[in-house]
């Protein structure tokens, strides 16, 4: 609530001082175990990750060059992305499963490893991509994956960030494996302090059912009703 608070107000020194190691977080249950565990019961794509996959494609789509996927999970964006033959694909994943999964169905260079120490020299690729990865990461660990995706990122480079929004963890941070709950505000001041800057953002609503249709009704006539879920950025190195 207090990194909250401070994100609101633009208050970014204070805000930095917040993410050392001691402040006790949620335990965080992100071991490679959990992943592959959990790898097996990953659904495919629902709609709101086909908007989403859809929107990031319109961004990346004058782009080309080297594409890191971090935490890809099934792989749905490096599938789409190696459709274009515009892109080398690389990826990094916790889980065993996920990147032998992907050595068999793709053509690239899949990787087990950590977000907070990646396995490439500076400035290395083109696009950094990160889904739904950073409400895993602990908050004394967060500004370290950062550093990491500012240094293999080119210079000229584009990084893809998404996180769910106003989440409430208390009770099911465990089966998610999710240690931090984000608001609009406190991912964009995030970026900032790490060095980012937010060229591009939309918002998503994961409701959980009629997604369609409520879409349409909020676009319509019901714009205030429902808090935003996820949030999508584009963003460059400052």
């Amino acid at each position: 609530m207090q990194r909250v608070l401070l994100a609101n107000q633009k208050k970014y020194i204070e805000l930095a001082r917040l993410y050392g190691n001691k402040y006790t977080g949620l335990r965080n249950p992100n071991t490679k175990k959990f992943w592959n565990s959990s790898h097996k019961g990953l659904k495919k794509q629902g709609l709101l990750e086909k908007d989403k996959l859809l929107l990031i494609l319109d961004w990346l789509h004058n782009k080309g060059g080297n594409i890191l996927d971090i935490g890809f999970g099934r792989g749905e964006l490096l599938q789409a992305a190696l459709k274009t033959r515009r892109f080398r694909l690389y990826g990094i994943d916790i889980s065993e499963v996920a990147v032998n999964e992907a050595g068999r169905k793709l053509k690239g260079e899949f990787k087990i490893g950590r977000a907070n120490k990646l396995l490439y020299g500076a400035n290395k690729f083109d696009i950094i991509v990160a889904l739904e990865l950073l409400e895993h990461v602990s908050p004394d660990h967060t500004f370290l994956v950062l550093k990491e995706i500012k240094r293999v990122l080119k210079k000229s480079g584009s990084l893809i960030i998404s996180v769910p929004l106003n989440e409430d963890l208390k009770n099911s941070y465990i089966l998610s494996g999710h240690v931090r709950s984000y608001t609009s505000e406190l991912i964009r001041a995030e970026m900032n302090i790490a060095g980012f800057k937010v060229l591009k953002e939309k918002h998503f609503y994961a409701f959980k059912k009629w997604y369609g249709l409520k879409k349409i009704l909020r676009r319509l006539i019901l714009k205030t009703r429902w808090k935003p879920n996820n949030i999508l950025l584009l963003l460059q190195k400052k």
